[in-house]
């Protein structure tokens, strides 16, 4: 996990949070973001997260973004740690979007 920046590593903490842990329990790049916005101070207990400096913490949960998210995830699945499903369609904010779920590999 020392290989991984603290970015990509809040990633990794959002989805054991959300219980992204196989395939019926997958999610999307907007849930983890809406998860990182809404419970930035609960995500910030995971075990992994101690060690990131506050304030990189904060600056990060404040300039999220889908682009940074999606990202950071293409990069947890190239280490074989994340499994992202074939883009599907999907409705948010009235907006019809095709977007990929993701899930831990374990």
């Amino acid at each position: 996990m020392t290989a991984l920046s603290d970015k990509a590593k809040i990633i990794y903490a959002a989805l054991e949070k959300l219980d992204a842990t196989n395939i019926d329990n997958k999610v999307h790049a907007y849930t983890i973001m809406d998860y990182i916005v809404e419970e930035a101070e609960t995500l910030q207990t995971h075990p992994w997260l101690q060690e990131i400096n506050e304030a990189d913490y904060v600056d990060f949960t404040i300039e999220i973004n889908i682009k940074r998210i999606c990202t950071l995830l293409t990069a947890l699945a190239k280490h074989d740690m994340v499994i992202k499903t074939e883009p599907s369609t999907v409705k948010i904010d009235g907006t019809t979007r095709s977007l990929r779920y993701y899930y831990l590999k374990k």
